[in-house]
């Protein structure tokens, strides 16, 4: 099944298919076919690709985007906001 998304639906470049979570799927599983996105950040108004702030440090750290707290993302787009001024 293919979503067609609604909300945020600027978030993604045109051409991007978004599918249900599956349950089949392993946390650890990895594909040169996808990406798995959680929709916090979109939630909150962030657009892909991330500002190169926010890529950066997850560069640095090693961090996953979901291993990342709901507060944590909310201190990143508050800093990136700093930066950016």
């Amino acid at each position: 099944m293919i979503i067609t998304p609604q909300a945020n639906h600027s978030a993604f470049p045109t051409g991007v298919v978004i599918r249900p979570f599956d349950r089949e799927v392993r946390s650890d599983a990895s594909s040169n076919e996808w990406v798995c996105f959680l929709t916090y950040p979109f939630s909150l108004g962030l657009r892909y690709p991330f500002p190169s702030f926010i890529s950066r440090l997850f560069e640095l750290t090693g961090l996953s985007y979901a291993q990342t707290m709901p507060m944590v993302w909310r201190v990143l787009i508050v800093l990136n906001q700093i930066k950016s001024r």
